[in-house]
């Protein structure tokens, strides 16, 4: 009868521990000063229950940004299989009567019990001031998720050392899988932004939803700690704690015990002669010559192309030069020799050359038709058309109404082309119109261009959606602006009461509304800053001041046009159950109403003493 042979050899586990144990110190460390000391200070400080929550809430979903999983996950495995860089090491460890199988688990295993412990270790360390936080159903879903997340980086840094013959070929591999996906998808936005019509937003970064290969960024996007700060009880605000982003965790994981047996068999099927090789495996060569010519050739022309207006017959010349200079370099460092130049190496890089270019002619000529493309309404959660104000509209009917404007544009796509770039053309002056679409599974969408102020034909229909007080109204001073106590303010370089605070911005609100001051595009006349007055208000809103920007994600801290900046609010006493507002505008000669107030208060005398003087020592030259 056969024994049965182990998965696991508990002598390499037990030396592993014992060899690396810094590794696991030096994880503890960071882990204690991310959550026990500051946890512990929290209760050192406060004993505002509703405020301790808060602040635990903030530390456990800090203590989880994925840079702490990616570095510890890096250290894990490539202590435990460094013995795969170096010649004699791994002669050495696979002459020992074990199978690759064992070696491979052993080492697999110690590493995660390397990175995993730490983790464990803080969690109980926590779970005492979590607790005493009234927050004990938070700890077992943060410690599971923290170790998810340290396993699927884990998983990528082992199959980096598997495929990789040498550390820093290791290193760029766990990068590029963390990574890849969403730098060459950025590389060819930076393209689109200085190329395509109305593309100059696109280089944003976006919702990391999309990125679904590149896990660091994925995970970043899709997984986190989230509450209902708004909650006015600690029993209401506890039970509004909740992670988003578990199923797409769950799938990672699930796909990640793949990729570990996907790691051990080439793991098997590794040769200890390619120890010091760039790739241990042929089929990687290919990879990293094409993926390093495209980003280092992208990256490199649109860095030169960048100091002035792109030219896409240089910008494709230098694409070229740059992803064949760093192809034969590649190939340089893998065959470690000069003598790259052979027929099938030539033959490939051409190849390499012709597919890359092809890629940016499509995106040059617009193949896709990105740059008219208009989503669906139906699609759309809302949408956003900033000009001098910032328009959002939730509404089919409304949102229809932005998009007629963006198809505007779009028919005088040849008359405006020529704007694109934002300068200014004999003379005329230019306005920036933009579009931001978001649609409801999360994603958006955005476009920008440069518009003449004499184009009436999309300036008029433009002025129709801005011709709305309220609107404007709820762009400078908020939506829930009435919930506002106005305290101080400013305008002559005069100190303003609550009083006159307050009868201002109620004055200035009635002037918007009988069209005293309007707020359009291209409207304002020329001698318009001759003839108006800084003003700003500042107050309270409890619990927090509604701004139309925050129906679009990532717009909270939005400041648009020259002619004013909208309401901005900061939290007071390092809680969001009220905030401090500001809102800055201008009050000119034709603002009746305000005029009077300002009568009253003894500010002014006359609509013209809000006029800017002219210093009687100022001497005009020329």
């Amino acid at each position: 009868m056969r024994s049965k042979t182990s998965l696991f050899k508990p002598v390499i586990i037990k030396t592993n521990l014992k060899r690396f144990w810094p590794v696991s110190l030096i994880y503890m460390i960071v882990l204690i000063f991310l959550l026990p000391v500051p946890l512990a200070d929290i209760f050192r400080h406060s004993d505002d229950g509703l405020g301790i929550m808060h602040s635990v809430i903030s530390i456990l979903s800090t203590s989880q940004l994925i840079i702490f999983p990616v570095f510890a996950a890096a250290g894990g495995a490539f202590t435990c299989f460094f013995y795969l860089f170096s010649a004699r090491s791994s002669n050495m460890i696979h002459a020992f009567p074990v199978d690759r199988k064992q070696l491979f688990a052993s080492n697999f295993i110690s590493g995660l019990i390397l990175i995993a412990a730490p983790q464990v270790i803080a969690a109980i360390i926590s779970a005492p001031f979590i607790m005493e936080a009234g927050l004990a159903r938070c700890i077992l879903p943060w410690l599971l998720t923290s170790l998810a997340c340290l396993f699927i980086f884990y998983v990528i840094a082992v199959l980096s050392c598997v495929l990789a013959g040498h550390a820093l070929a290791a290193l760029v591999f766990y990068a590029f899988f963390n990574l890849a996906e969403g730098l060459m998808i950025l590389l060819c936005r930076a393209f689109l932004s200085l190329t395509g019509f109305g593309l100059s937003g696109i280089l944003a970064v976006g919702n990391m939803r999309q990125y679904i290969l590149s896990p660091a960024m994925f995970i970043t996007g899709v997984f986190g700690l989230s509450a209902d700060y708004n909650q006015e009880t600690m029993q209401e605000f506890a039970r509004s704690v909740h992670y988003h982003g578990i199923i797409p965790l769950v799938i990672y994981v699930i796909v990640c015990c793949f990729i570990t047996l996907l790691a051990l068999y080439l793991y098997k099927k590794r040769r200890l002669e390619t120890v010091q090789e760039m790739s241990a495996f042929a089929f990687m060569r290919p990879l990293m010559r094409w993926i390093i010519a495209f980003g280092v050739g992208t990256a490199a022309a649109l860095a030169i192309e960048s100091m002035g207006i792109l030219s896409f017959p240089r910008f494709l010349v230098l694409l070229i030069i740059f992803a064949l200079l760093s192809f034969f370099a590649v190939e340089m460092v893998l065959k470690k020799s000069f003598r790259i130049f052979r027929k099938r190496t030539v033959i490939e890089a051409a190849l390499c050359v012709v597919c890359v270019s092809a890629l940016f002619i499509i995106l040059r000529n617009d193949t896709f038709g990105i740059t008219n493309r208009i989503p669906d309404p139906d699609e759309l959660s809302a949408a956003g058309l900033t000009s001098n104000v910032l328009i959002v509209k939730e509404d089919k009917e409304d949102i229809e109404k932005i998009e007629d404007v963006h198809k505007l544009i779009l028919e005088h796509k040849a008359e405006l082309i020529e704007y694109n770039s934002g300068a200014f053309h004999d003379g005329i002056p230019l306005e920036y119109l933009a579009f931001t679409y978001c649609r409801k599974d999360g994603s958006i969408l955005s476009r920008g261009y440069y518009i003449p102020v004499d184009m009436i034909e999309i300036i008029e229909p433009l002025n129709e959606l801005e011709n709305d007080a309220s609107l404007v109204s709820d762009y400078i001073f908020g939506i829930n602006s009435d919930d506002i106590k106005w305290d101080s303010g400013n305008i002559l370089e005069q100190s303003l009461d609550a009083e006159t605070a307050e009868a201002i911005y109620i004055a200035y609100r009635e002037d918007l509304e009988d069209g005293n001051i309007r707020w359009q595009t291209g409207s304002l006349e020329p001698d318009y800053w001759d003839r108006s007055c800084y003003v700003t208000l500042t107050g309270m809103v409890s619990p927090r001041l509604d701004l139309p920007q925050d129906k679009i994600p990532g717009m909270r801290a939005y400041y648009a046009g020259p002619y004013f900046s909208p309401a901005t609010t900061w939290s007071m006493y390092g809680t969001p159950a009220r905030e401090q507002v500001m809102a800055q505008f201008y009050v000119t000669t034709n603002c009746t109403h305000t005029i009077e107030v300002l009568k009253e208060a003894g500010i002014i005398e006359t609509a013209e003493d809000l006029l800017p003087r002219m210093d009687e020592d100022a001497i005009i030259v020329g």
